[in-house]
């Protein structure tokens, strides 16, 4: 069981200050992708070791981690034009809690210099670059570059291209590259930025508490399962799709 407070927004929030106001909503999505990513990442374990289900596993965390890090870089964007660029951190910055002021610091120093984040959002995370598959070809794979074709296209897996990729990542550093920095870095970052967004939300409403309605609802949700109990698996049992002539 787990306990939640349940807050409601009122039309008030209009009235707050425009740049507080939609740093405050736009910092709500960038939690909610980032904690579903985490968890989905953390979901792709699988208790099978034959090969299509490791190689299932494999292609789901390398995908997630992409996209994970591309939504890391979208988000420093984000903050850069509606937190600095906007004049918001004049008002909060210095004013947050100490957890979320260092969290802030940190994203801060991470930025100020190339990282592989902003090199994973640039060339892998929101683009196909076809080259970038063709690179990984000059690779020596362990794995075969299989291919799993399924009459149900859900079921469908194309292992190869993610060896590509990751290959392509990787180059020649044997110690994983910008890959294995990718998967370092994220996790770390990730929570500084919830951290950070946390500490923002908490200040922007305890100064526009006008916004809320009346005090908050405690819920109490019964049933909830932990979170290695969950596993998602790429292979489904679904019925063929029909194709018509």
């Amino acid at each position: 069981m787990i306990t939640l407070q349940r807050y409601t927004l009122r039309e008030k929030l209009l009235a707050a200050p425009p740049p507080e106001r939609d740093l405050f909503l736009a910092l709500g999505g960038v939690a909610n992708e980032l904690i579903l990513l985490q968890k989905l990442i953390i979901w792709t374990q699988s208790s099978q070791d034959s090969e299509p289900f490791l190689q299932a596993k494999n292609t789901q965390g390398i995908v997630l981690f992409r996209l994970l890090g591309g939504k890391l870089h979208e988000a420093w964007l984000l903050i850069q034009k509606a937190f600095f660029g906007a004049k918001v951190a004049r008002e909060y910055d210095g004013c947050m809690d100490s957890r979320a002021q260092k969290a802030l610091a940190h994203l801060k120093r991470y930025h100020s210099s190339k990282n592989v984040l902003d090199e994973v959002r640039n060339e892998y995370a929101f683009h196909f670059c076809a080259s970038h598959f063709g690179d990984g070809l000059k690779h020596n794979f362990d794995d075969p570059l299989s291919i799993y074709i399924s009459l149900q296209p859900i079921n469908c897996l194309f292992y190869f291209s993610e060896l590509l990729a990751n290959a392509s990542l990787i180059g020649n550093d044997t110690a994983g590259g910008k890959f294995a920095g990718l998967v370092d870095e994220s996790s770390t970052i990730v929570n500084h930025w919830l951290i950070f967004i946390g500490g923002y939300q908490t200040l922007f409403l305890e100064r526009h508490r006008e916004v809320l309605e009346g005090k908050p609802e405690t819920l109490q949700l019964d049933h909830v399962k932990s979170l290695d109990e969950i596993s998602i698996p790429w292979f489904v049992d679904a019925p063929p799709t029909t194709v018509k002539s």
